[in-house]
């Protein structure tokens, strides 16, 4: 015999050795097919059986079953996903999906009213602590005490709705965790509405960080919501300004100058070109003290009439002349017959402002409130008209005599 067959040999001998130790330490001819090929042929007779298994193969099955996948466990037990998977069967033991320490992903799905689907994807992202235990279905579970300590998270409540639980008892046990919190995440479009403002606004305020937000992106795509802390929205240090709007644009003397033009009957436009500010910033502005329910307290400090269920403002213009003087010009011009376009306008907000006021009152003045509203041809009749009808109800805005008239009390 050659050298080289002397080497062939041995070489066969010693792979021969190895797979024979590999089989009496319990490793099956099928995993070392699976896994080295290249020994496949040694393994003696492709039908042979695997070792029985053990006692302590038996324990490691029962105690990791759940907690590893088949292809897990037979990795480290030597032995293939199949072999694993009929001797788990074969001992009655529950499968990894049906363990009863955890819940798949279609069951989280059904206990918080989301789409199965999303709940896989947060689980793949890590958003969710749970894995894939059967990479051929990719079927996920998470173990319901980790689940439990994740939904009452409150950082986590910005992926599900707490309301829409089905489970009575983590339902329950979220109430409590939300009454203890006192307080709830906000979409952006609930942030613009408390404000008045609109969400461009409110990401450009995020973006600028000048507000906190946590944003939510949806599995597979690159956009997503941003959530606020309601708590960070009410602050009352927050106020939102519109692009090139210095923060010491608005001070209390020039918010209450507003809304006393408005309670007189002033326009937006004419505000703007009082304050020198661009029409859609006061009309901005008008709007924020309204929605923060800040209107009734600077009514109350300049001693105006404040309707808080119409949100209506009043106060007799005759009062205020020296304030407003090219108010008292238009309306004197008016009465005299000399009405231009721009006198004709402001005599127009007078006459709204008091039939909004006494509309509630007097179901004939609501007659004129559509008439004053409208701009463009025939403002002149329609002026006219309007006045007329106020007047036959005994309401004489254009009067010279101020304070004489009743003003209607608001309890």
């Amino acid at each position: 015999m050659s050298a080289r067959d002397t080497s062939l040999d041995l070489d066969e001998l010693v792979a021969r050795a190895a797979v024979a130790g590999q089989i009496l330490a319990g490793v099956g001819p099928s995993w070392i097919a699976a896994h080295a090929p290249e020994l496949a042929h040694l393994n003696g007779d492709p039908g042979s059986k695997a070792p029985p298994w053990t006692g302590e193969e038996d324990a490691f099955l029962k105690a990791q079953l759940g907690h590893l996948s088949y292809a897990e466990i037979g990795e480290r037990l030597g032995r293939s996903t199949t072999a694993v998977k009929v001797h788990a069967v074969r001992l009655g033991l529950p499968g990894p999906s049906q363990h009863p320490d955890f819940i798949t992903a279609n069951g989280i799905g059904d206990l918080l009213g989301i789409c199965p689907k999303r709940i896989a994807l947060y689980i793949d992202e890590g958003v969710l602590p749970g894995r894939v235990i059967t990479p051929v279905n990719h079927n996920r579970v998470i173990h319901k005490e980790a689940l439990k300590r994740w939904l009452v998270n409150v950082q986590n409540w910005v992926y599900f709705d707490p309301e829409r639980v089905r489970d009575p008892h983590l339902k329950r046990l979220l109430a409590l965790r939300k009454e203890r919190w006192a307080d709830a995440w906000w979409t952006t479009r609930q942030v613009a509405g408390f404000h008045g403002v609109g969400t461009t606004d409110v990401k450009r305020y995020i973006r600028m960080g000048r507000l906190p937000a946590r944003q939510v992106k949806f599995p597979g795509r690159r956009w997503g919501h941003w959530y606020v802390l309601r708590s960070d929205t009410t602050d009352p240090k927050l106020h939102f300004y519109r692009r090139g709007e210095e923060q010491s644009s608005w001070s209390p003397a020039l918010d209450g100058f507003l809304v006393l033009g408005r309670a007189v009957g002033l326009g937006v436009k004419g505000l703007a070109a009082l304050c020198d500010r661009d029409p859609k910033l006061v009309d901005n502005r008008l709007r924020t003290l309204r929605d923060r329910g800040r209107l009734a307290g600077i009514a109350a400090d300049l001693d105006l009439r404040f309707n808080p269920e119409t949100g209506a403002l009043f106060a007799p213009w005759q009062d205020h002349a020296g304030r407003f003087p090219a108010l008292a010009n238009a309306v004197d011009r008016f009465l005299s017959g000399r009405r231009r376009e721009r006198d004709l306008r402001l005599v127009r907000g007078v006459l709204r402002s008091w039939a909004r006021w006494y509309a509630p009152e007097h179901p004939e003045i609501r007659a004129a409130l559509p008439k004053l509203r409208r701009s463009g041809r025939g403002l002149k009749k329609r002026i006219e008209e309007g006045y007329r009808i106020l007047l036959a109800a005994g309401i004489d805005p254009l009067g010279n005599a101020p304070g004489s008239w009743p003003l209607r009390e608001i309890v």
